[in-house]
């Protein structure tokens, strides 16, 4: 038998494919995918590309059971409408969710529990031991995604505006990026907005200028950063309450916590006697959990990746 998960979020896509024992077969990326910023059709061909890499790469001509986690499925009705439409003739067997729920899967194992994911957006995601879903944020990134590496360089493209204009005092973040972006003059950033050449995945690119600023003493980079990571942290402290298990340990998953806000972030859950892990499985290893559950084969199922 033939596993893969499928991954679509906002910064690419990634695909792996394992045998019964979990022993991997191929591994692959492909183009972002979001449901609420990509085209359906669009994301299908996407999707559809990715798939077929790799099946070329594992040297198969079928996947017995596909588990898929895309961003922007806001609720199982979306999934499920969108999934109505996902034609794949390499696929026997496919289960489609949001990316949040995959992210808690591959996060704990297959097992219930709590998972901050902040990539390009943020969510964060908790299963509970009855099954139930329960979620705060991931409302995107006009409503929301405090925290996430677009919302960390938005806020800094704001600050250095104003600062540029004598509203805020002079911060760092007006050289690193003018340096970052190549930019002549501030008011390039209106023309490259509106030529689309600030994509969401750029902007979320300078979280790393901002941790820069932030670690040499930039006191608007590192209010930034506070101010996203506390608005985790109390997102965190409020899912808790709808758990049906005492939480002891907090997942935290994506790019923003690849580097120094795991132990900063750590220290905030700390406080309120919660334990920060790195998730023992990435979330394409939680798409693919996903789709074994769904397809009723073992619980117990283990990845050797």
């Amino acid at each position: 038998m033939i596993l893969a998960g499928l991954d679509a979020g906002g910064s690419g896509s990634r695909c792996l494919v394992v045998d019964e024992e979990g022993r991997l077969l191929a591994q692959v990326e492909g183009e972002a995918a979001n449901l609420q910023s990509s085209g359906q059709e669009e994301i299908r061909k996407s999707l559809g590309a990715i798939i077929s890499k790799a099946c070329r790469q594992a040297g198969i001509q079928l996947i017995d059971v596909l588990g898929v986690g895309l961003a922007g499925c806001g609720t199982p009705g979306e999934a499920a409408r969108f999934q109505e439409g996902l034609f794949m003739p390499a696929v026997r067997a496919l289960y489609l969710t949001g990316d949040g729920e995959t992210a808690v899967l591959g996060a704990h194992g297959g097992e219930p529990g709590v998972v901050v994911a902040a990539g390009t957006g943020s969510i964060i995601c908790g299963l509970r031991r009855d099954g139930c879903f329960v979620r705060r944020g991931g409302w995107g990134p006009l409503l929301g995604d405090e925290g996430g590496g677009y919302w960390i360089g938005l806020q800094a493209l704001r600050a250095v505006v104003k600062a540029e204009e004598g509203l805020l005092p002079p911060t760092l973040l007006q050289k690193e990026i003018r340096q970052e972006l190549q930019l002549e003059d501030m008011r390039q950033l209106i023309s490259r907005l509106s030529r689309g050449e600030l994509t969401s995945k750029r902007i979320a690119a300078l979280t790393p200028v901002v941790l820069r600023a932030m670690q040499a003493g930039d006191m608007e980079a590192t209010a930034i950063i506070d101010r996203g990571l506390d608005y985790l942290g109390r997102a965190v402290f409020s899912l808790r309450q709808e758990l049906d298990f005492p939480l002891q340990k907090v997942a935290l998953s994506g790019g923003v916590f690849s580097g120094m806000l795991f132990e900063r972030f750590g220290k905030k859950l700390g406080r309120e006697g919660l334990q920060p892990i790195r998730p023992l499985y990435p979330p394409v290893g939680g798409a693919l959990l996903y789709g074994v559950q769904r397809a009723g084969l073992p619980r117990n199922f283990r990845l050797k990746l």
